[in-house]
């Protein structure tokens, strides 16, 4: 079986018919490639005047490198993929990078002179004079999100002029890229965090090993004797233990509740509350200090994980108290410490 009619075997007529005759390009000329068509067609009618087998040669050579440029320019474009490699996380008014990967799935032909663009939260161009076949190249996208939320990217445009620049051809592949843009970092003083935790968080005593007196308790085999009261032994008659306790922060939970207060902030109010707010999510997490998140939708409990971190600030990226579906029970916290984040961001603005 021949290559032509191997593909007519195992496809439907229409979908062949589609292959071969509606490929999937858009063609715009270029000036030189305008130029080029206009005097070829004047050489022709020239060569049809005069009867000249010398300008019709010339005209024939001509429609031959057009004829050339569409076929090597429509081969570049066919059977290529793109697919993606992004950061773990993208932070607004800062600089991230993305791995854009491009794959040729021909298995003889490489693609030369590619430029791939995007458009929408992702803007950008980046040139490949060069995919070989059945091979794939990277490039380094670097995107700057111009403010937080939910970001996305639905087309991607391949062009290339390859190999005479006559025309420029063009495809746009869908994309289903989507990606969350984390607040704005702020530069925060970590004494005024400090000190609103200590103010409004106070400590709590249990027992164990600490510095502190707590009781006095017959000795038990396995107690440290390091710790044995030898005055209230001598005075009983029987082994007496000192025991301590130590001191345990509350849980250092904010709220986003309600959601009344939230709604009458304008919206560059709102943008400076959400970066303030992931700005010290960020430096608690740094000093240690367990932090939980409470919003109309979710409660997330109070961890040093990091990826509790990056679930809160992902909702505060994504927090618009005029979309916020209707509290009908406030979620559960707990016996935590529950601080209003708006109450603190207009403190700290003070």
């Amino acid at each position: 079986m021949s290559l032509l009619s191997r593909p007519l075997a195992t496809l439907s007529r229409k979908r062949a018919r589609d292959y071969f005759f509606r490929p999937p390009r858009h063609l715009v000329f270029t000036r030189f490639g305008g130029y080029t068509v206009l005097l070829t067609l004047g050489i022709g009618f020239g060569g049809m005047n005069t009867g000249n087998n010398l300008v019709y040669m010339i005209f024939g050579m001509m429609l031959g490198f057009i004829t050339a440029s569409g076929i090597l320019s429509e081969m570049s474009l066919r059977s290529l993929e793109i697919d993606w490699i992004l950061p773990g996380e993208w932070t607004a008014k800062e600089t991230g990078s993305a791995r854009l990967i491009l794959r040729n799935r021909k298995q003889r032909l490489p693609s030369f002179g590619l430029r791939v663009s995007g458009a929408e939260d992702m803007p950008f161009t980046a040139w490949v004079p060069f995919v070989p076949s059945s091979a794939q190249v990277h490039c380094d996208i670097v995107v700057t999100p111009l403010a937080r939320g939910r970001k996305q990217l639905t087309q991607i445009k391949i062009e290339t002029e390859f190999p005479f620049g006559f025309f420029r051809k063009y495809l746009l592949r869908p994309q289903t890229l989507e990606w969350v843009a984390y607040p704005q970092k702020l530069t925060i003083d970590p004494k005024n965090a400090g000190r609103a935790i200590s103010e409004e968080n106070p400590v709590l005593t249990e027992k164990g090993w600490g510095d502190s007196y707590r009781s006095i308790r017959d000795y038990v085999p396995g107690d440290n004797p390091r710790h044995m009261a030898w005055k209230p032994t001598a005075r009983t008659g029987k082994l007496m233990l000192k025991e301590l306790e130590k001191e345990v922060e509350k849980k250092w939970v904010y709220t986003l509740l309600p959601l009344d207060p939230w709604q009458s902030l304008s919206q560059e109010e709102l943008e400076s509350a959400m970066s303030f707010g992931a700005s010290l999510l960020r430096l608690l997490h740094t000093q240690k200090v367990a932090v939980g998140l409470i919003s109309s939708e979710t409660f997330v409990a109070p961890s040093l994980s990091k990826k509790e971190l990056g679930r809160m600030l992902k909702i505060l990226a994504l927090f618009d108290p005029r979309s916020a579906p209707a509290l009908t029970e406030e979620p559960h916290a707990g016996a935590h410490c529950n601080v209003p984040l708006l109450d603190h961001w207009r403190a700290n603005s003070r």
